[in-house]
Order: C-alpha cells, then structure tokens, then sequence
C-alpha cells in the first residue's frame, strides 16, 4: 500500500477528457447563448463555427491523452492499485469527452440548421 504511494502518479493525464470536455462544453454553451442575438443579424456565425471548432479539438485532445494513459494502464498489473485506479479514471474520461464532443457536435448542428431568430 505505501510502496504505491511512494511511486507517484504514474498516469497524470488519466482525468483529463473528463476535464477538458466539461470546459469546451460549458464554453461553447455559453458562447452559443452570448452569439445568439448576433447570429440572428447575421454576423455572429463565423464566430461560433470559430468557437466550436476549438471545442471540438480540446475535448478530442483530452480524449486522446485520456486513452493514451487507459491504453498505458492495459499493459500494467492487475494487482497494483494505481493502475486499476488510473484504468477506470481514464475509462470513464475517455467516455464522458465521448459525451462532450457529442453535445458539442450537435449544438453545433443546430446552429448551422437554426438562424437563432426564431421565438
């Protein structure tokens, strides 16, 4: 038990899908929200279409280092909690930027499919 303590983390990027998902999407949420009234005038489309792409390639570079790391921790012992630990962080970041990027991709749809005038 200390001698897994004592080796450090060995897979540091394991939560980072989960993170970075969550932040594109709650960014590219709110910039949809603040853009709406300009995507209506016809100017603020460019500017989200800027936004969502940047979400876009967050989110999939978080779930990329996330699976690099559950991909890391398939080689590891079963045995040693670390790697079980940093397997099921990595597991369930990789699915839940799996999530983000599908909210993501389809907010980003119905921008391109909506104007933003309609009430």
């Amino acid at each position: 038990m200390a001698s897994d303590e004592a080796q450090g983390w060995r897979y540091p990027w394991s939560g980072s899908g989960l993170f970075t998902g969550a932040v594109a999407w709650a960014t590219h949420q709110q910039a949809g929200n603040l853009l709406t009234e300009s995507m209506c005038q016809g100017g603020g489309r460019p500017i989200f279409l800027a936004v969502s792409v940047v979400a876009v390639l967050v989110t999939l570079a978080g779930l990329f280092l996330s699976a690099r790391d559950l991909r890391a921790t398939w080689n590891g012992p079963d045995n040693v909690r670390e790697v079980r630990r940093a397997r099921f962080i990595a597991g369930m970041a990789c699915g839940s930027a799996g999530i983000f990027l599908l909210a993501i991709i389809a907010q980003t749809l119905a921008a391109l499919i909506l104007t933003g005038c309609e009430r």
